[in-house]
């Protein structure tokens, strides 16, 4: 019987449900068959692109934001069709391929870990709090 259950929550099941959690995690990993070394390399080569992607975004809008000035100014519209807008050209095919590298990373991350997201089912959560206290006993036909 749980006869003051804050302090028994604190004092033991607490810890107890998260190791079971933590347990039924690694148990779920390793029936997926993720590769989790691979699928961080991915995620942390995403994540470096999605950065510079966003540098490279930044430098756009400066660019850009110096073409209009440059346009404004009539004596120097010959430079700005001469030198910055190839550059601008060089820049948005960049964006794209790099637009392009972050879309196939994403879809390769995703498609790692479904084996692993497809074992994660509503009664995970009833199961792992049945484990931790066993006095409880839940119906299956309630819903989380």
């Amino acid at each position: 019987m749980i006869y003051n259950p804050l302090e028994e929550f604190e004092k033991k099941f607490k810890n107890l449900h998260l190791e079971h959690t933590q347990k039924h995690f690694e148990t779920l990993v390793q029936k997926s068959g993720v590769n989790i070394e691979e699928n961080r390399k991915t995620v942390k080569e995403y994540n470096d692109l999605k950065i510079n992607l966003s540098k490279l975004k930044k430098k756009l809008r400066w660019w850009k934001f110096l073409r209009v000035i440059l346009y404004i100014t009539l004596l120097l519209i010959p430079l700005v069709i001469l030198k910055i807008t190839p550059k601008i050209k060089a820049m948005k095919s960049e964006i794209d391929q790099a637009d392009k590298k972050i879309e196939q990373l994403f879809i390769l991350a995703q498609n790692q870990m479904q084996p692993l997201n497809r074992l994660f089912e509503d009664s995970i959560a009833l199961k792992i709090i049945e484990n931790t206290i066993p006095t409880l006993n839940f119906e299956p036909c309630f819903s989380v």
